[in-house]
């Protein structure tokens, strides 16, 4: 019987003697042989399955045991990478899904910082403007005034000159019945 060789995990099934029926066409062991040798190798670490192998000798039906369940732990451990590799890929697909989400929502995030600023702009252009318009009404406000305030010191200082021309006509007419009071005397 040739020796098993340890590089490659089919090279048990080739060595182990079976009628062709019983392989698969791709080499592998088919899953309904599973179970018959899964037992046999569960567990077993690589110093125990080399003491099995050695104790097996040229058995060919205990070497078709360990054979059967190294290539169903084979078997095994690749179902399982399957299953982690799916989830792997959905997971990679979720984090592509959330990459563009994010992307989206940075993108929305500087738009309406963007709409924000400007909004900001508009308010404080809106409030100079308001600012403006104010100090205009109250300088307006203020010349009216100014303006009424000349008004009335001009018009106080007719009146002073009239009061004062007035005073004058008073103050020759008083002298003057004063003259001719005392002439008459």
């Amino acid at each position: 019987m040739a020796p098993l060789r340890a590089e490659h995990a089919d090279a048990a099934d080739a060595a182990a003697p079976a009628p062709p029926a019983q392989r698969a066409p791709s080499g592998a062991l088919p899953s309904w042989l599973w179970p018959l040798g899964r037992d046999a190798v569960r567990g077993s670490s690589t110093e125990e399955l080399t003491r099995a192998i050695a104790a097996a000798g040229d058995d060919a039906a205990a070497l078709q045991r360990i054979a059967r369940g190294l290539l169903a732990e084979r078997n095994d451990h690749r179902e399982e990478s399957r299953r982690w590799e799916a989830a792997a890929r959905a997971l990679e697909t979720q984090l592509a899904d959330a990459r563009r989400a994010r992307s989206g929502l940075l993108e929305r995030l500087q738009l309406l910082e963007r709409q924000v600023s400007v909004l900001k702009e508009d308010t404080l252009v809106d409030r100079l403007v308001e600012a403006k318009l104010a100090t205009a009404q109250r300088d307006l406000e203020a010349e009216e005034l100014r303006g009424g305030l000349r008004r009335e010191r001009e018009r106080a200082r007719q009146l002073a000159a009239r009061l004062t021309a007035a005073q004058g006509r008073y103050d020759a007419l008083a002298n003057r019945v004063a003259a001719a009071g005392g002439l008459a005397t």
